[in-house]
């Protein structure tokens, strides 16, 4: 059990038999008030009551006795305002007694008895007292003297002991109430001295148990425990103390086993602090070496970065220049294959002209043979005109011009056939040379469409290694970035490790203030 749980019991019982010493004293303190508070305000009160009941009723009677021996008219009528007087005051006694016997759950049978009998003993006396003051006023005072006698003295006796028993009975309740207070008074003496004598031994008792509790739970004396905790406190881990004849459960076991083990921790927090104060600096000289390659390496990253850039940018022109090229040997390959059909056309057009030729030359021949016949029918018709003699001289001479017509014409179709056939064979050199012309040509279309495929296959190698390049260009981009985060996290790293050497230091700093075995 917990020191504080032993000390919060022992004083708990103590003051729990004091709380319950002073609430029991103020429970019968206040039943002993109520009890004097009934007597005052509920008994006394009562009582007072009855007496002015009593009173009220002798006062009757002697005013009534006053009426039938006095003969003075005013007297008379004092004695009987007196006797309203007194009626009124009975009444609101009798009324006002009445209300507290009905409130009131103490009443007793008896007093509701006498209660009621009071009410008897007024209605049986009211009527007599009429008739006594009828006959004094009256003027008849033996006659309301005999009344008296022997009519009300009865009914007064019997009334006036009731009063007397309700005032014996407002006694009796005094006298119980009195000593009902002081029973309880010396019932709650007894009970209070006896919880004080309990409140004492408990106080005693959980004394000695907690002491002797305590004195096992340090295991000596709270000056040695302060003393030694005070030791290990400075640092001193050397000083071992016995432990015959203490608790193993006690506090000087447990601070005695704490030192014991704190020296072996001490002890081997030293050798760890210099272990890592000397890996701590190892540490940071491989950090600084390293940053230092990493600062070499974040370099040459940088030199190829530039280097990879100007053959991105050298491969770049290429490729634009390649693109140009195709688009050269493009628009060339058109013009070669438009001038191949320019050809193609020609050709066919010398053929055309050719062909011509020929119909030409065709021409000719029948024109020198039409030239030909027409030369032998004026050589005939000149024959035939000689024959004629005078009679065909001007046939002859027709004949004549028809022939030398016929001659010419025959000169110029020679003529003409002699150009067509030397034009024919230009035509055909021309053919020739246009059939070779398109032939090479077709090889410079062949040739241009070669060169453009592979223009194009340049081109898109180049767009190929221009995209490679630009890949090596990020990847030569994030190594750089890895390498300045990498370069930034051995600096950070470097900052650890001498951090780590200074806590080091300053661990086997703070360890050298214990002095161990």
């Amino acid at each position: 059990m917990k020191v504080v749980t032993k000390l919060g019991l022992g004083f708990g019982i103590v003051l729990s038999t004091l709380f319950a010493v002073l609430v029991f004293g103020l429970v019968s303190m206040s039943q002993i008030q109520a009890r004097f508070d009934e007597v005052v305000e509920v008994n006394n009160a009562e009582a007072k009551l009855a007496h002015v009941l009593s009173l009220s009723v002798s006062d009757r009677m002697i005013a009534l006795r006053n009426i039938a021996l006095l003969t003075d008219a005013a007297a008379v009528e004092t004695e009987k305002a007196r006797i309203r007087t007194q009626a009124q005051g009975y009444a609101q006694a009798y009324d006002a007694l009445g209300t507290r016997f009905k409130e009131s759950d103490q009443t007793s049978a008896s007093e509701r008895a006498v209660f009621e009998k009071l009410r008897a003993n007024e209605a049986a006396a009211a009527p007599i007292i009429e008739k006594a003051i009828s006959l004094a006023e009256a003027r008849e005072q033996q006659a309301a003297i005999r009344v008296l006698i022997d009519e009300l003295r009865p009914v007064q006796r019997d009334w006036m002991s009731t009063t007397k028993d309700m005032i014996a009975l407002q006694d009796e309740q005094n006298d119980i109430a009195n000593r009902d207070a002081d029973a309880a008074y010396a019932r709650a003496k007894a009970i209070m001295l006896a919880l004080g004598v309990a409140a004492l031994l408990a106080g005693i008792v959980a004394a000695l148990v907690i002491t002797r509790g305590l004195t096992r739970a340090l295991g000596g004396e709270p000056g040695e425990a302060m003393a030694l905790a005070a030791r290990i406190a400075q640092g001193n881990l050397r000083d071992a103390i016995p432990l015959e004849g203490r608790s193993p459960d006690s506090l000087m076991v447990s601070l005695e086993t704490m030192r014991a083990r704190l020296n072996t921790i001490v002890v081997g927090i030293q050798s760890s602090s210099m272990a890592i104060a000397e890996s701590a600096s190892e540490i940071a000289q491989g950090t600084v070496d390293l940053s230092k390659r990493t600062e070499s390496q974040a370099a040459s990253l940088e030199e190829t970065a530039a280097s990879m850039e100007e053959l991105a940018s050298t491969v770049a022109k290429n490729a634009d220049n390649a693109a140009e090229g195709t688009h050269a040997a493009t628009k060339a390959c058109g013009d070669a294959t438009q001038g191949g059909d320019t050809v193609n056309d020609v050709v066919a057009t010398m053929r055309s002209i050719a062909q011509a030729s020929s119909q030409m030359a065709d021409i000719i021949g029948v024109i020198e043979g039409i030239a030909f016949q027409t030369n032998i029918l004026a050589l005939n018709a000149a024959v035939e005109a000689a024959r004629a003699g005078d009679q065909g001289r001007g046939f002859a001479v027709v004949a004549g011009e028809v022939r030398a017509l016929a001659q010419r014409s025959a000169v110029a179709a020679k003529e003409i056939k002699t150009l067509i056939d030397a034009s024919n064979a230009r035509v055909s050199n021309g053919s020739a040379l246009v059939e070779h012309a398109g032939g090479t040509i077709e090889g410079l279309v062949a040739s241009v469409n070669r060169v453009t495929a592979i223009m194009s296959e340049v081109a898109a190698a180049s767009g190929e290694q221009r995209m490679g390049i630009d890949q090596v260009n990020v990847a030569v981009a994030q190594m750089d970035e890895v390498t300045q985060q990498n370069a930034a996290l051995v600096e950070e790293a470097s900052a650890a490790a001498q951090s780590l050497a200074e806590q080091a230091e300053a661990l086997r700093r703070a360890v050298a203030v214990f002095q161990v075995e």
